[in-house]
């Protein structure tokens, strides 16, 4: 078992054409997914003052993932709007991370013990940290997990690639070809650990420096929402298993078959809501 802190977004998806909203955020993602993988998980966010923090908080609760350490500010909470198109999610609107766009997370001293007391950390561009906030993250001396998606500055991935220990990317839209020299690339500006998922065609990873490709594993599509982030989880809390051995290919393959299983459901977690 590993323990994983999330650091940045508590969301809530609008599926506007069905009325219904569901919790999400790659954090909140990631630290549910770790939960439910039998792990103990946590999350520093950022709480609004509008009705959705009550639904966000009874979500974590459900799922066992702590959020003592959270903020709470006066707007409201994150927010996207999503449809679904022959079983991909597409985002149509957004509100710029309402109270985490506003007020980003700062690394107190407060919560540095908390952060220590875990095995990984998992944060991404959309937590919308500020690179120095991330690499002060990085100082702690516990792994810290990065994912860039697919559209994070180039800037901010060139500060970042050298303190994070692992480098996730979002990389269906370039060849296997391309994803594999990306990576290099990647590894020469000082990225350690380098992970890029591709959709259906599976994952690259250069890490502990070898290379390994792992195949998607075969679903039943419903919904890829949050197909990413249960990869993250997976992998973070196989490889971070602080009671087993360190064993890239059993955290991909881990990796694999979670995020296949996610697809098979609409909502990145479940817990649906009329919305408000």
């Amino acid at each position: 078992m590993a323990r994983l802190c999330s650091v940045g977004l508590l969301l809530v998806d609008l599926y506007t054409g069905k009325k219904i909203m569901y919790p999400g955020g790659n954090e909140l993602n990631v630290a549910v997914y770790a939960s439910r993988l039998g792990n103990e998980s946590g999350i520093i966010g950022v709480f609004g003052s509008d009705p959705s923090t009550a639904f966000l908080q009874a979500v974590l609760q459900a799922e066992h993932v702590d959020y003592s350490h959270s903020r709470y500010a006066e707007g409201p909470c994150a927010n996207s709007t999503v449809k679904i198109v022959n079983g991909d999610r597409v985002f149509t609107g957004h509100n710029n991370g309402g109270v985490t766009g506003m007020f980003p997370i700062e690394i107190t001293a407060e919560d540095e013990p908390y952060i220590t007391s875990f095995d990984v950390v998992s944060t991404s561009t959309y937590g919308r940290m500020h690179p120095q906030q991330v690499q002060k993250l990085c100082s702690l001396g516990v792994p810290v997990a990065y994912d860039f998606s697919h559209d994070a500055p180039q800037a901010m991935v060139d500060q970042l690639l050298p303190c994070v220990t692992y480098a996730f990317f979002s990389a269906a839209d370039k060849s296997d070809v391309e994803i594999k020299r990306f990576i290099y690339a990647c590894a020469e500006k000082g990225g350690h650990n380098i992970i890029c998922t591709a959709g259906e065609r599976g994952a690259f990873a250069l890490v502990d420096g070898a290379m390994y490709r792992q195949e998607a594993e075969k679903a039943n599509v419903i919904d890829t929402m949050g197909a990413g982030d249960s990869f993250i989880a997976a992998f973070l809390t196989t490889i971070e298993d602080p009671q087993k051995d360190r064993d890239v290919r059993a955290a991909l393959k881990a990796a694999a078959v979670f995020a296949a299983e996610t697809c098979t459901k609409e909502g990145a977690v479940g817990h649906p809501s009329p919305i408000a």
